[in-house]
């Protein structure tokens, strides 16, 4: 799919939820499973083969590229159901949600050799979720110097991640992106160190330091944050 086709996708989904009778239904607008059943009526926004998962500072899968150079992204606790259903080579239809030029939200995915589907849903009310504080306990420092391959964008079209060529997925601290907004650019190689996990699945990590590769690292926390001339 190219970015013209991704864009004409977001903007039918975006006429559905924006016509009359949708703003008159606002406050009762389906979520969760609901949302992704509207979307089982939907062509694909996008299909091709998986080339690689991505997982978050926590080491959970939360997102996948496929060979088209599509991004797609799930929450995390759809792990176990993404894992079992796919892996990297496998051909996939994707429904969903255009959230960027070359980024899909997925509501389903459906592995079109096995005919497996991932329907999203709501985590399970009754799992305890173990507090963040205590989940970081697990990270370990992590150093890579690669290109960044994609942009990872949030619900408000912002930066939230940025994808190495390696794999690599780089969380940066919200309030730091617009200072370093230059170097987040697809192309630009990037030198980072933080912390996250690495499993069979890919590597994630939140920076603490970055810099453009051959040039000092600079702090993303305490008194010396952010780039200098």
């Amino acid at each position: 799919m190219n970015r013209s086709q991704a864009w004409l996708s977001c903007f039918v989904v975006f006429s559905v939820f924006t016509s009359p009778l949708a703003h008159a239904q606002k406050a009762d607008r389906p979520r969760g499973a609901e949302v992704a059943s509207f979307f089982l009526n939907t062509a694909p926004i996008a299909t091709g083969v998986v080339s690689r998962l991505l997982v978050n500072p926590f080491g959970e899968v939360d997102g996948l590229l496929l060979d088209s150079g599509t991004l797609v992204t799930f929450q995390p606790h759809m792990e176990h159901e993404l894992t079992s259903a796919i892996t990297p080579g496998e051909p996939v239809a994707v429904r969903g949600q255009a959230t960027g030029p070359t980024q899909v939200k997925g509501f389903i995915l459906t592995n079109t050799r096995t005919n497996q589907q991932v329907i999203e849903h709501p985590p399970v009310p009754t799992e305890r979720k173990m507090p963040k504080h205590l989940r970081a306990v697990g990270l370990r420092q992590l150093r890579t110097r690669a290109t960044v391959s994609h942009l990872r964008y949030g619900k408000h079209g912002e930066i939230k991640d940025v994808v190495l060529a390696d794999g690599t997925t780089v969380k940066l601290p919200k309030d730091v992106l617009e200072g370093f907004a230059s170097w987040l650019r697809v192309g630009q190689e990037l030198e980072v160190v933080g912390y996250g996990s690495e499993n069979a699945y890919g590597r994630g990590l939140e920076a603490t330091w970055i810099g453009v590769a051959g040039q000092p690292l600079q702090p993303l926390f305490g008194p010396t944050a952010g780039p200098r001339p």
